[in-house]
């Protein structure tokens, strides 16, 4: 197959791509003043050979070798932000996510470029066709792919990214796994192709960092879920939330749990989760797989006030953001605060909505909670929770924003506590996977049933203006 058939794209022209002139210049000075041997020669041979003008590209190369130049906040280019939207159980979506996001960012990246479709529009593929095409690249059935994610099976680790990544080299038909979201079944003449083109592994904090800056695009980080457990009553309990990656051994134990695949789509080394030890400050942000949980990546990014992400995330909200009932609630709704539903059946009622009483704590590791029982007009009372944990119990009763909601912040602390724990394939690194897709995935399709399944799968946001995104800033 010749080149010919596949659609280049120079990311390194989009914005948010590698560093700006002025930036890299900046960078160029600073690092001259405090490591003279490694950068005088740099910035000599660049201006030698290119001229400044001509020069940023050797620049950018040039910063991802010295620690110095990485900025201390970044986002990937705005054609890789769209909403956090899949429509399958979580079991399922969290296994699968990474691999849609990639087609779909890649696939969008294409279609801007081409004038496909306008930059607050992109194309969602069936989870359906990528989940069976995936297992078969695994021989293994669906339901095991699933239960089975991140285990040792017929000599690979099913689901690892660098195992699919080895499998789209050698398997036409993964390759042609991708297909608009209206279609639940495959088709023998399926137009939507795409090519490998590279593959790159970071392992580090430093290294994952110079990775995506260098790029301008996501990596997929791969592994393993930590879960806090709690002694209460003699009863271990675990907390399982995917929130739960940024808490640390503060507790009785932190163990590793399931596998797990999530784009990193930028960095912040000045952000701290809310409520969190000063060492928690700085981490990764890593885009979600529901916008039921997580925050706006504006947030992270310090892009919008605390005030704006109430509003759009009223889900995320500590239990110190709550606002507190009285006891006439109970009999009286309307006299409510913030309306809770239940997380944790260990501790409430799924099928009930609370409003929080009273909660008074002797030390962070004790507190007493007073719920109003809503729904069956009682009280619950809970003893012995640590104070960190209250807002894991409950959760606001109010939806998040759809396309707005489900990125996550993973400190850099726990980042390492997880790399010190894992012993396994799936000890934290970072995929940085480059595709081409094939030119007849662009409309207008020959098949009149493809192009209206190709329409019907174009959703669309509220796109975030350009002039919104943070520049590269330097320490």
């Amino acid at each position: 197959m010749s080149e010919e058939d596949f659609v280049e794209f120079d990311e390194e022209s989009l914005p948010g791509s590698p560093p700006s002139l002025v930036s890299a210049l900046l960078c160029s000075i600073f690092s001259f003043l405090f490591s003279i041997g490694c950068c005088y020669f740099a910035i000599f041979s660049i201006s030698f050979r290119s001229g400044l003008y001509d020069s940023t590209k050797d620049f950018s190369q040039y910063d991802t070798r010295c620690k110095d130049s990485i900025p201390y906040k970044y986002l990937v280019n705005h054609s890789y932000l769209f909403p956090v939207n899949y429509s399958l159980n979580n079991n399922i979506t969290s296994k699968i996510s990474w691999f849609l996001y990639m087609l779909e960012s890649h696939y969008r990246i294409l279609a801007n470029k081409q004038e496909i479709f306008s930059n607050d529009h992109y194309l969602k593929f069936s989870e359906k066709i990528v989940l069976e095409a995936l297992s078969k690249s695994f021989n293994v059935s669906e339901d095991d792919f699933i239960i089975n994610f991140g285990s040792l099976c017929n000599q690979s680790y099913i689901g690892h990214p660098m195992e699919i990544a080895k499998s789209l080299e050698n398997d036409e038909k993964l390759r042609k796994s991708a297909f608009p979201l209206c279609f639940n079944e495959s088709i023998s003449e399926n137009p939507f192709s795409f090519h490998l083109v590279s593959t790159n592994i970071s392992k580090g904090i430093e290294s994952i960092k110079r990775r995506i800056v260098e790029n301008g695009r996501p990596v997929f980080l791969s592994f393993k879920r930590p879960i806090n457990q709690l002694k209460h009553s003699s009863t271990i309990i675990q907390f399982p939330e995917l929130s739960m990656i940024s808490l640390d051994r503060i507790y009785d134990e932190i163990i590793l749990s399931d596998s797990l695949v999530l784009p990193i789509i930028g960095f912040n080394d000045n952000f701290s989760p809310r409520g969190s030890p000063s060492n928690y400050q700085g981490g990764f942000i890593l885009r979600g797989f529901s916008h039921n949980t997580g925050q706006t990546y504006q947030y992270l990014m310090d892009i919008t006030t605390e005030n704006q992400e109430k509003v759009n995330c009223p889900q995320s909200l500590t239990y110190k953001q709550w606002k507190l009932s009285s006891h006439e609630c109970i009999n009286t709704p309307s006299e409510c605060g913030t309306l809770l539903s239940c997380r944790n059946g260990y501790f409430c009622n799924s099928t009930s909505v609370y409003s929080m009483l009273d909660v008074k704590c002797e030390n962070t590791a004790n507190c007493s909670i007073l719920m109003a029982d809503i729904i069956n007009k009682g009280s619950l009372s809970l003893k012995g929770i640590p104070e960190n944990f209250i807002s894991f119990l409950f959760s606001n009763i109010n939806a998040n924003a759809i396309g707005s909601c489900g990125y996550l912040f993973l400190p850099y602390i726990v980042f390492e506590n997880i790399e010190t724990i894992s012993n396994n394939f799936f000890s934290p690194e970072a995929l940085d996977i480059h595709i081409k897709w094939k030119k007849k995935s662009a409309p207008p399709f020959a098949d009149s049933k493809i192009q209206t399944c190709f329409s019907n799968s174009i959703f669309s946001f509220n796109n975030i203006s350009l002039d919104t995104r943070p520049e590269l800033e330097y320490l």
